[in-house]
């Protein structure tokens, strides 16, 4: 991606999300920092996140979006929400299957962050989809310590929620999990992306800017 940093100097980028966003083990490979070479930058991703610790971040206005609304009114910045969140949500407690987030709740909550983001007048809302997993390292001990596991099955049934919404919502989505390969492009843990997939993903949000 090759962006003129004097057309990109008053764009703003605001990732929101969990692990993925904040760049978990690839820091400055991270696909938000990539983004950092042509615009202006800033990385709200807190590994562990899932939709429901966003919508409250939300709600008690953590982020202070206020200011940046006011600067957006003024038409001095055009800020660009970048939304990755999950992949946590769908991940199932061992003991009885629940999953972290319920499917209501996830909807619900998506709906929510959308709709509460549409009020900061924002140029554009970016949701990226879930990424593909390696079932075969989901299910073993290095990934259950926190007695959690994923399958490919509900992370596409989570992934085609947002996909859906995103849509009826007229918001930009991204379906990683095309992008992805499960083996190539994730780290052992089978979860995160390795500095190849987020290369991949910043490329695929480029072509939304």
């Amino acid at each position: 991606m090759d962006k003129s940093s004097s057309s990109n100097k008053n764009i703003l980028l605001i990732g929101l999300g969990d692990s993925i966003t904040y760049g978990y083990k690839v820091f400055d490979k991270s696909f938000m920092n990539l983004l950092k070479k042509e615009y202006e930058v800033i990385n709200y991703g807190v590994c562990g996140y899932t939709s429901l610790n966003l919508v409250k971040d939300l709600k008690s206005d953590k982020y202070k979006l206020d200011k940046l609304k006011e600067l957006s009114n003024k038409e001095e910045i055009e800020i660009i929400f970048i939304i990755n969140i999950g992949i946590n949500d769908v991940s199932q407690y061992l003991e009885n299957n629940y999953h972290q987030v319920s499917v209501s709740n996830f909807i619900e909550n998506i709906n929510f962050i959308i709709k509460k983001l549409k009020e900061y007048n924002p140029y554009k809302i970016i949701f990226i989809g879930l990424n593909n997993i390696n079932e075969d390292l989901t299910n073993n001990l290095s990934f259950t310590i926190e007695n959690l596991y994923l399958t490919t099955k509900e992370v596409k049934r989570y992934d085609s929620l947002i996909k859906n919404i995103s849509r009826k919502e007229n918001v930009e989505y991204i379906e990683i999990k095309k992008i992805i390969n499960k083996y190539l492009d994730n780290f052992p843990d089978g979860v995160h992306p390795n500095k190849n997939g987020h290369y991949k993903i910043y490329e695929e949000i480029g072509k939304k800017l």
